[in-house]
């Protein structure tokens, strides 16, 4: 129901603005607000719509519109709607009136694949030499058939073929093209620095790691031995309490301590 009314509601509008005689005011609105209502479509293509819409002629009736956006990849709907509401927006002359009615999808508009440039460095050379002619030896065999029986000879033959410079590091990009780097067998002051640099952290770092090794070994080792001497006086100790002699027995109350007791009996 919705999307019928939407459909009659476009359509009316069409028949609205088709019964007007085609005046220079629509084309001249047209023409200079064209980028305006071309990117305030809700479909199309927005440059060629607005390239359409301002090369309407004076004497444009309300179908010539309505093909600008059905060129532009409109869908039949869209294109009523679209139409009638910019011929509207031209007849008021509102500004900032809002196009944009979603809710269809819009119909896109397929535009030719472009074609690519060729690249500007195909025929691309090196600016140094990578490789150079090197003649080989290579055996080449030939078979010679007489009657039934087959002889074959070989004989060396020399062929030309390019060979890497030995100064240089060649290889090939993805297009098969040579490529090759100057060849530094002896590093460069910055990797010398860089170099030495690295060395002494890492030489920093073994060293501190060692240090401290060695601090908790001998932390360690003091510590046990505080232990095993707290460990042998405590064993001194009981040692010494266990063979002290026991303390002699108290005297009997009113007995007197310079009379032997055993020498009465």
């Amino acid at each position: 129901m919705y999307q019928l009314g939407r459909t009659a509601l476009s359509f009316g509008l069409l028949a609205l603005f088709s019964v007007a005689n085609a005046s220079p005011d629509r084309a001249e609105c047209l023409l200079a607000r064209s980028d305006e209502l071309a990117a305030m479509a809700a479909c199309g293509d927005a440059a060629k719509l607005s390239l359409c819409l301002a090369s309407v002629p004076k004497d444009a009736t309300v179908s010539v519109v309505t093909q600008c956006f059905f060129d532009a990849g409109c869908s039949t709907e869209d294109t009523a709607i679209g139409a009638g509401l910019v011929l509207k927006q031209c007849e008021q002359g509102l500004e900032g009136a809002e196009l944009r009615i979603r809710g269809l999808e819009s119909m896109p508009y397929i535009t030719d694949a472009p074609v690519l440039a060729a690249r500007a460095d195909s025929n691309f050379v090196p600016s140094i030499q990578c490789s150079t002619d090197t003649t080989i030896t290579i055996t080449t065999c030939t078979s010679v058939v007489n009657g039934a029986q087959t002889s074959r000879t070989c004989f060396p033959t020399p062929m030309v073929t390019q060979v890497c410079d030995s100064a240089n590091v060649c290889m090939k990009d993805q297009k098969g093209i040579d490529i090759c780097m100057v060849r530094r067998n002896m590093p460069t002051t910055d990797g010398l620095v860089i170099t030495i640099f690295l060395l002494v952290v890492f030489v920093t770092g073994c060293g501190t790691m060692i240090f401290l090794c060695c601090k908790d070994s001998r932390e360690q080792k003091r510590i046990r031995a505080q232990h095993e001497a707290a460990q042998i006086a405590k064993s001194n100790k009981m040692a010494a309490a266990a063979s002290a002699p026991p303390p002699a027995a108290p005297a009997a109350h009113g007995q007197d301590p310079f009379t032997d007791p055993s020498a009465q009996h």
